[in-house]
C-alpha cells in the first residue's frame, strides 16, 4: 500500500519545525527559570520559578523563529560579538 506525499510532507515538516522548537524552548525555560531565581531569591525562584519558565518556553516553542530572529536584531543592536563569527 502506497503512503499518501501529503502525509509524508506533512510529518517532515512537523520534525523540521519541532526539533528546534524544543532546542529553543529548552533554553528559554533554563533562561527564565534562572531570571526567576536571581529576581525573586533562590527558595521561591526554585520552588515557583518554573511555572514562568514553562510557560514562556512553550511560547518561544511555538513561536522560535521570530525568537531567533528578534534575538539576532537584539545581539546586533546591542553590539555584543559572539566568539565564533567574529571576524
Amino acid at each position: 500500500m502506497k503512503k499518501d506525499p501529503y502525509k509524508i510532507a506533512w510529518e517532515w515538516i512537523k520534525v523540521i519545525y519541532g526539533v528546534p522548537a524544543v532546542f529553543v524552548g529548552f533554553v528559554v525555560f533554563i533562561g527564565v527559570w534562572l531570571y526567576a531565581v536571581s529576581s525573586w531569591g533562590f527558595l521561591i525562584g526554585v520552588a515557583i520559578g518554573w511555572f514562568p519558565a514553562l510557560i514562556a518556553a512553550v511560547i518561544a516553542g511555538y513561536l522560535w523563529p521570530l525568537v531567533l530572529i528578534f534575538g539576532g536584531i537584539l545581539v546586533h543592536a546591542l553590539g555584543i560579538q559572539l566568539p565564533f563569527f567574529s571576524g
